[in-house]
């Protein structure tokens, strides 16, 4: 049997309050001098730390090496996320990853970020043990909203597109797995839609089930 996997994005899809990470970040960046405005958290989201470096640099003639400014900005943000409770495991993502992994199913996770700081954060939530690879904005040229990190996930973990499952909280990333032959989960908070380009919908990481989502990935290959 082909081995089976599912994707997870670390930030939106696995951590609370993701988006205060990103507004720490914009506060790094005002500390050395930048402008900054809400709007670049998004692209902040978008393009990851190393590309929105490149971009700043050329605007506001940043004086970093895109080395230094990674390092600097990383070990700051360890620092954030280490003294603030805030920033922790959504609501049975543990529970999903064991149930994946009674399933003998491999777990990816893509970050747009450095892999130093996915690995950080991996490392403080004891995620490591699940995690068969990642892939972050360190492997990548062109960004997430590409979709070549979902080709570099698949390749890292010898999946084939179709036994592979993502889990996505936006209607863009179910889009963009859709691309690369990656059927989704699309998590609504509210249920208040069934988005048709999901394999299916659901309202929190609990309502998802790996044996029966695998038990139906078989028979619609085989029918």
């Amino acid at each position: 049997m082909k081995p089976f996997a599912y994707i997870f994005d670390l930030e939106s899809t696995l951590l609370t309050d993701s988006y205060k990470i990103y507004h720490q970040e914009l506060k790094f960046i005002k500390r050395l001098g930048v402008n900054t405005n809400p709007h670049l958290i998004g692209k902040l989201h978008q393009m990851g730390s190393a590309a929105f470096w490149s971009m700043i640099k050329h605007t506001s003639g940043l004086y970093l090496s895109k080395e230094e400014y990674l390092r600097a900005l990383d070990m700051f943000i360890f620092k954030f996320i280490t003294n603030h409770s805030s920033i922790s495991l959504k609501p049975h993502a543990i529970e999903l990853l064991e149930k994946i992994k009674k399933e003998k199913a491999k777990i990816g996770i893509i970050s747009s970020q450095s892999k130093l700081r996915t690995e950080y954060i991996l490392d403080h939530f004891n995620l490591g043990s699940y995690i068969d690879d990642i892939a972050t904005g360190d492997d990548i040229i062109t960004f997430k909203p590409k979709t070549d990190i979902y080709t570099i996930i698949l390749d890292k973990m010898l999946v084939h597109p179709d036994s592979c499952v993502s889990i996505e909280e936006t209607k863009k990333g179910v889009l963009d797995t859709n691309k690369v032959g990656i059927r989704s989960i699309y998590i609504s908070p509210n249920l208040s839609e069934n988005y048709e380009q999901a394999l299916f919908s659901v309202s929190h990481l609990g309502e998802i089930e790996p044996k029966n989502i695998q038990l139906y990935e078989v028979c619609h290959h085989q029918g």
